[in-house]
This record gives C-alpha cells, sequence and structure tokens, in this order.
C-alpha cells in the first residue's frame, strides 16, 4: 500500500469489513453530490456507503461519488 504524503486528504478515510456490510467511510462525504441516495448520513461531515451481501449496487452511482471525491480530494484548498 503506498505511503501517504499527509498533505492530501485521504479519498475514503475507511474500509472496513464486518460480519454483515463493508463501509465505506468519506470524511467529507457532506461535500458529495449524492443523487441516488448512496451516502447514510452520519455525524457531522462524515458519510459512509454500506454495502451487505446480495446488495444490487447502482454501478454509476457508486463511481459517481468516488470521482466526486476525487474531484474534491484534488482540488486546491483555500
Amino acid at each position: 500500500m503506498p505511503e501517504s504524503d499527509h498533505k492530501t486528504p485521504p479519498l475514503s478515510d475507511q474500509l472496513h469489513t464486518y460480519r454483515d456490510k463493508v463501509k465505506f467511510t468519506f470524511p467529507e462525504g457532506s461535500s458529495l453530490p449524492d443523487p441516488e441516495g448512496l451516502l447514510a448520513v452520519g455525524a457531522g461531515v462524515r458519510r459512509a456507503i454500506d454495502l451487505h451481501e446480495g446488495d444490487t449496487v447502482d454501478a454509476e452511482a457508486f463511481q459517481a461519488v468516488i470521482r466526486a471525491a476525487v474531484q474534491l480530494n484534488t482540488a486546491p484548498k483555500g
């Protein structure tokens, strides 16, 4: 796994596996567009996508959230 430069915030802060799901947590998820409602409402600005076995995922919507997170992550701050 590549080491972080510690200057760029992580795209997905956490990827956890649980007995019943996989959780992708985005540290600035409340800033991401989510017209399909994939991101669950979390505390503060964090949002997550929970995937359970057997879930049908809208691949285009999932990719759109990832792309938006990349864009947010690489945008100049200031």
